[in-house]
């Protein structure tokens, strides 16, 4: 990797840290639901793309652990 390389992706870097720092207040929940929450929910947030083969896998797992679905 080229030095011209290296100083763009460090700006690009930079400059989406600067941009992310700058709308951080602009996130708004859609719904609070937090009363509805049992008093020790489990909660999973992931993120997955392209796991339809795992998935079935993935959920039975956390299922095991306690996770359940609203």
């Amino acid at each position: 990797m080229g030095l011209t390389t290296i100083l763009r992706l460090r700006t690009r870097r930079q400059y989406l840290l600067v941009r992310a720092f700058r709308r951080r207040r602009q996130l708004t929940p859609v719904a609070d639901r937090t009363a509805d929450l049992p008093a020790q929910p489990i909660l999973l947030f992931s993120t997955v793309r392209n796991e339809r083969m795992r998935l079935p896998y993935f959920l039975t797992y956390y299922r095991r652990l306690g996770v359940t679905t609203s």
